[in-house]
Formats: C-alpha cells, sequence, structure tokens
C-alpha cells in the first residue's frame, strides 16, 4: 500500500517550517536522541546522586556497562567538579573500593517558590541538602488595584534574594574550602523556580497562575494580569543564562525531590505518579524512564483542574466544579461547618458526623480523580505528599485527616478499571519546613542536568 495513501507527504520546505514553528515555540528535540556517551554520562551521574555512595563497580554493575566506561566517565564528571571520589568504604562487599559521591562542597542550585505573599529562596548542594535558606514576604502592596500580584514586585524579591543568598553562599565556601573559589567553575550551576499554575517549561512563561493571578483567560477579565515571560525577567537581574534557570510548575518541583532524594529512583523504570496536595490545590507530575513528562506546553499533569462535578464548587481558575475545589479545605469547611481544618478534625474526631461526611466526600472526590488517573497512565506508584499531609498521635502520615484518607484509597480502587493498582503502591509522605517548595525547585536544575536539558 503506498504510504501517501494515507494523506499527502510533506515536502521539504513544509518540514523546515515545522521544524522552525517547534523551534520558535521552545520545543527541544528529544533527548534520547542524544548520543550513546552523553546519555551514559548522565545516567552515570543520576547513579551517583540517587545512591548511596556507590563504587564504580556498584555503576558498572546497575547501568549494565563495562568499568572502564564508568571509570572513563567518573573522571569526566570529577573533572567538573561534580563528583569526587571519597575516602570511605562504597556500599559493595567484598575488597575496598571506594564510593563516588555527589561533590557537595562548592557546586550548588538556587530554588526559589513563588506563592501570592512570599518568595521563598534555599541553597542546594548536589547531595539535596538545603545549606541555606531566606524567606521575603511581597506584603500588601505587591496586589495591584486589579488584584493580580504585580511582577516587577516578585522580580524584585527574587534579585534581593539572590543577590543575598549568593553572597552568603559564597562566604560559606570561603570559610570552609578557602582555595575551592580560585580554581573552580561557578559555584552557582543553575536556578529553579517553581509556582502554582500552568508553566511553559520550553520558554519560561507563566502562561496561567491562579494563585498571583497571571495570565488571563475567558473566565478572568479585568481582574487578572497579562501572563509573564519570568525566566527572561530572572536572566535580566541576575545575570544567570537563560538556559540554566528552569521555571516550572510547583508539583513538577516536589517531584523531582522526592526522585532524585526521597526514595523515587528505581531502576526498573516503571512509571511512577506524584501527587502534590496543599490545602487548597492539587497537583500532580507522572515520570516516565525517570524523566518528567510534559506535554505540547510543558505542562505535566492537571490532575487538580480536571471536573469533577459540574454543579460543583467555584474554583480559583475560574471554572466551577474541578477536583480541587471539591476536595480540598474550602470543601471540607463548607460542609463541616467549621471555621478552619484544625477545628473540623477536632468535630471529626469527637464523632461529630458533619465533620466525618465533609471529610470522607472530599477523600471520595480525589479517589475517584485518582482512578482516572491510573487507567489513563496505567501507574506503577502513587505518591501523595505536600503540605496537607499530616499525621495525629503518632501515626502514619495521612491526607488531611483518618476519615479522608480512607475515602481517598477506598473510591480509588472501587473505581479503577481492572486490577487497578496495589493498595501497596499508594504511598502518603509527609514532608516539613516552609523551605521544601523552594529546594524543589533547586532540584529542577538537578534533574535537568541528569536528563539533558541542561548541559551537565
Amino acid at each position: 500500500m503506498p504510504a501517501d495513501q494515507y494523506g499527502p507527504r510533506l515536502t521539504v520546505q513544509q518540514a523546515r517550517d515545522q521544524i522552525s514553528k517547534a523551534r520558535h515555540l521552545g520545543y527541544r528535540p528529544s533527548v534520547r536522541k542524544k548520543g550513546v556517551a552523553t546519555r551514559n554520562l548522565e545516567r552515570v551521574f543520576s547513579t551517583i546522586v540517587t545512591v548511596d555512595g556507590p563504587s564504580t563497580r556498584d555503576i558498572a554493575a546497575l547501568l549494565d556497562l563495562s568499568a572502564g566506561t564508568v571509570s572513563a566517565l567518573v573522571k569526566d564528571l570529577e573533572e567538573r567538579q561534580l563528583v569526587r571520589i571519597s575516602a570511605g568504604r562504597a556500599a559493595s562487599q567484598g575488597r575496598r573500593p571506594k564510593p563516588v559521591v555527589v561533590d557537595h562542597r562548592t557546586r550548588h542550585t538556587l530554588g526559589f517558590e513563588i506563592s501570592a505573599d512570599k518568595v521563598v529562596g534555599v541553597v542546594m548542594n548536589l547531595a539535596g541538602q538545603a545549606v541555606l535558606h531566606q524567606v521575603a514576604d511581597l506584603g500588601p502592596e505587591a496586589r495591584t488595584d486589579k488584584e493580580w500580584v504585580d511582577e516587577d514586585k516578585v522580580v524584585d524579591t527574587i534579585r534581593n534574594l539572590f543577590n543575598s543568598l549568593e553572597a552568603r553562599l559564597l562566604g560559606r565556601i570561603r570559610d570552609q574550602y578557602p582555595d575551592a573559589l580560585d580554581q573552580g567553575p561557578n559555584p552557582v550551576v543553575g536556578i529553579g523556580v517553581s509556582l502554582g499554575g500552568h508553566i511553559n517549561r520550553h520558554t519560561g512563561e507563566v502562561l496561567f497562575s491562579p494563585d498571583l493571578r497571571w495570565g488571563a483567560t475567558g473566565n478572568q477579565k479585568e481582574e487578572w494580569g497579562p501572563s509573564v515571560h519570568l525566566r527572561q525577567r530572572i536572566r535580566d537581574v541576575t545575570g544567570v543564562d537563560k538556559s540554566d534557570i528552569v521555571v516550572d510548575n510547583d508539583a513538577n518541583g516536589r517531584a523531582a525531590a522526592y526522585q532524585l532524594y526521597g526514595g523515587g529512583a528505581y531502576f526498573n523504570d516503571a512509571p511512577f505518579t506524584v501527587v502534590l496536595v496543599t490545602e487548597k490545590g492539587i497537583g500532580a507530575t507522572h515520570f516516565i524512564d525517570q524523566e518528567i513528562y510534559r506535554g505540547a506546553t510543558g505542562k505535566s499533569l492537571e490532575l487538580g483542574n480536571t471536573l469533577a462535578k459540574p454543579d460543583g464548587y467555584p474554583c480559583r481558575c475560574g471554572d466551577n466544579g474541578c477536583l480541587e475545589a471539591m476536595s480540598t479545605r474550602d470543601a471540607i469547611l463548607a460542609v463541616a461547618k467549621a471555621g478552619s481544618l484544625e477545628e473540623a478534625r477536632k468535630l471529626a474526631d469527637e464523632g461529630n458526623d458533619q465533620a466525618i461526611r465533609a471529610f470522607t466526600q472530599a477523600g471520595t472526590y480525589l479517589g475517584t480523580g485518582l482512578s482516572v488517573l491510573v487507567d489513563l497512565l496505567d501507574t506503577s506508584r502513587v505518591v501523595l505528599t505536600g503540605p496537607a499531609i499530616t499525621r495525629a498521635d503518632g501515626s502514619s502520615p495521612v491526607v488531611f485527616d483518618k476519615h479522608y484518607d480512607r475515602a481517598m484509597r477506598e473510591a480509588l480502587q472501587e473505581h479503577v478499571y481492572g486490577r487497578g493498582i496495589d493498595p501497596g503502591n499508594v504511598e502518603v509522605i509527609e514532608e516539613t519546613g516552609e523551605w521544601n517548595g523552594a529546594r524543589g525547585a533547586a532540584c529542577l536544575v538537578v534533574h535537568d542536568m541528569i536528563t539533558g536539558h541542561l548541559g551537565l
């Protein structure tokens, strides 16, 4: 059967036009098209980041590479001051091979998390440790007369935080490693920025952010500001090259932190999903072959803004009945008739039927939404994390409260197609500290180094 029976084939010029358009939109060729040597370098670096003290022999066995190849790649990473050979004992047994570890001494990433009222900044070393952090309130004056957050105020705040954190970092390195700055590369590897909303990962443009009210669409008119080319703005005030700046969704940042440093690195490359649950929002990130899945405009998953009930509660995005509107704080408080989540939890613990129903109903909505996610993606694991994770009386962590968590799990198993997902593969992970989101943003830089979007 002729190939062109299904439609006219492209001319060479049409093909060139499509490539040009893709480049204009910021799309990049698949990193899987890169050379074998580059891909192996990234795989070795990823293994050193995610495994505790492997030797070159361990790395070769894990990646099915020759010992000689791994040794050469480790030497390359050493010369770039990304890893070093430690004097300690490697994870493997037998002779005393030396472990290869991330060089956490001088190379760092900076992460910034933007919310409606503040910017949180973190300096993270390549071992995933947040060594410095700083918070800057935006203040009420950050809101414009139209009620969206002034982008100039946000950018100025990031500039001030960057200058302060960079100065503190340089002072810290001088005190601990006096000669490092004279002989090494720039200690700031890159900048990661995270916020809630639809961000074009390819171009660094914030297309839509309900918290900041950036990116007016058909549902928002005068109350919202325009989209913001945030990566370019940050480049202008920090001097860091745009290719070393990552602007992404906050759920993707939290997910990258889990994947790199929180137990998410599985060498079978099974797809898995991380769900971020806050008091008023839900985000999700899907990993395929250990890399964040992204669609045409850089999004991973917009689980929270899928429709759950057409005539449901108003959502901050301007629509009605979105999953996050039906399954987070405001929905719980509306049914529980409570003034805060703490009050609602107390009422539920005391056996108040209305409060129990509030948590159960909201949890059922999230569980049903997760069942759709599992059906569509056939994911191997679902990991829930974020500020909405809590625990009471020393129990295991749960989403919002025990009634919510139980209803969520039951709805997921009830509505999922076929065998669905093993209940043991639905994990809830507690996080502590207000700087976790900023650390996630910093982790995005490391993720992109590993996957080839930022050069090693």
